[in-house]
């Protein structure tokens, strides 16, 4: 503060008894402060170190300086000329906005603090606040601040030499210290929640239990987290800090994803797909036309029952793939160009049974696996056993293709590509590709459906796209033989 004070002064015409008296009635912290005392110590501290602040002293004691006419020397008068410089250069409103309070619980609780009483009963002489500029503001005189006064007046000024008659013309004096408090109390409750998530999350502490459900919500959660992180800094309020922590461990969790890893991809492609048909309600037409016009391979259908095989082959499925491995007892239905082999269920404990074939295709056998594991909301537990069970078909020449109900945040689904399998859409950059719910007015934000693909390929490129009919968007992707 003495810099602060020597910065202000420096260079202007200024009484010197009246530079030595502002010098002289700097604030001091007292050898045993109380804790109110010591908080508002380093705040003030704080708003001392603000760029903006200071230059706003300094224009002040520039204004004062130059309004002084020839011959003024009396203290009184001259405060009252740094009165004047200090309303045109907003300092009060400046210094209240800094220290998140209104002009009136800003001068009351700086005044308890440097004279140990409360101003409330407009006595507060024998202050140390002197002519700092929110002095002014701190004194116990009846002055007027637009629609509201500072205390009742008790005839003696906080530093009777100040002065202290004039108006701040529009200044409207409100104590938003309850209003803080509030909103300090609304981002410590509304962080809670995103806390424990990410605690679940770092830990993965969400394998068949309920908490897979907020899980899937992760990299909204994220955007949403930083957003409040960037609100609360602004508002200068505690929570900030937290917020900003945990917006820093989503994002060191979450942008992997986005950064493409795949590998040189070979000459040899398999062009793949898979949809779940919403029990067979999918626009049997369009997924026919969208599967002749991306010249797909392989196509995975889940919960594709016998009147939607029917309606796949009355929209001309049989011409466009005509190697089939239809389970509509079972669940999901594997479709083909290519010739397939060694077809059947997979012999796993999985909640519905989980189809399997072969392609032969660059001198190298493939095995696909249709995958539909049990929803989490229905029994969490089956479905982290479902996850689970695929881990024992994992191998480096398997491609799985499916609603896997799951995303990367889930520890059941990261389970699975520990196991040797790779998300094409993480691997290619891609770590965002929502696919459910695809059949309302909201768009998707979760994705559930997934191509994986062992170490023996690698992901070129994938995309989503919607069909009519069914509540999930349709995975395309094209794999190359590494």
């Amino acid at each position: 503060m003495r810099d602060l004070m020597a910065e202000a002064l420096r260079g202007l015409a200024v009484d010197p008894g009246f530079a030595a008296k502002v010098r002289a009635e700097l604030p001091e912290l007292p050898a045993e402060p109380t804790a109110a005392q010591l908080g508002w110590w380093l705040e003030l501290a704080e708003l001392v170190a603000d760029g903006e602040f200071r230059v706003l002293v300094r224009r002040a004691f520039e204004v004062h300086a130059a309004d002084r006419p020839e011959g003024l020397r009396t203290g009184k008068r001259q405060a009252g000329k740094l009165q004047v410089g200090m309303r045109r250069a907003g300092i009060w409103r400046l210094a209240a906005m800094r220290l998140g309070t209104g002009l009136r619980g800003f001068s009351r609780r700086h005044a308890e603090v440097w004279t140990g009483r409360s101003s409330e009963n407009g006595c507060c002489g024998g202050s140390k606040l002197g002519v700092i500029p929110w002095c002014c503001a701190t004194t116990s005189c009846s002055t007027s601040f637009g629609a509201g006064s500072l205390g009742p007046s008790c005839g003696r000024p906080l530093t009777g030499w100040l002065g202290c008659s004039g108006r701040l013309a529009g200044m409207t004096v409100v104590d938003v210290r309850p209003r803080r408090r509030v909103l300090s109390w609304l981002g410590w409750v509304g962080l809670a929640p995103v806390t424990l998530l990410v605690v679940v999350r770092v830990m993965g502490l969400d394998d068949g239990n309920v908490l897979a459900l907020p899980m899937a919500g992760l990299p909204l959660v994220a955007v949403g987290t930083v957003v409040v992180a960037v609100v609360l800094g602004v508002l200068r309020l505690r929570a900030a800090w937290l917020a900003a922590v945990l917006a820093l461990v989503q994002v060191v969790v979450i942008v992997p994803r986005f950064v493409a890893t795949g590998g040189e991809a070979g000459p040899v492609r398999l062009r793949v797909g898979t949809v779940n048909s919403l029990v067979g309600q999918v626009d049997a037409r369009a997924l026919v036309e969208l599967v002749r016009a991306q010249r797909l391979d392989v196509l995975a259908v889940q919960e594709l029952p016998a009147a939607g095989v029917r309606a796949l082959a009355a929209a001309g499925m049989d011409s466009v793939l005509p190697h089939q491995e239809l389970r509509p007892e079972a669940d999901t239905s594997l479709y083909s160009r290519l010739p397939l082999s060694g077809g059947g269920l997979l012999a796993a404990p999985t909640e519905w049974p989980q189809t399997v074939a072969r392609v032969e295709v660059g001198g190298r056998s493939i095995q696909f696996v249709g995958v539909h594991t049990f929803w989490p909301v229905g029994d969490p537990a089956q479905w982290a056993r479902d996850l689970a069970s695929l881990r024992s078909v994992a191998g480096r020449d398997v491609v799985m293709l499916g609603d896997f109900n799951a995303t990367l945040d889930h520890a059941s689904f990261r389970g699975l590509l520990s196991a040797g399998m790779v998300d094409t859409h993480a691997e290619l950059g891609r770590g965002w590709a929502p696919t459910w719910p695809a059949d309302g007015w909201v768009p998707p934000v979760v994705e559930l459906d997934h191509v994986l693909h062992g170490a023996g390929l690698t992901g070129v490129s994938v995309a989503e796209h919607s069909l009519g009919g069914t509540d999930h968007r349709m995975v395309v992707a094209e794999l190359a033989l590494a």
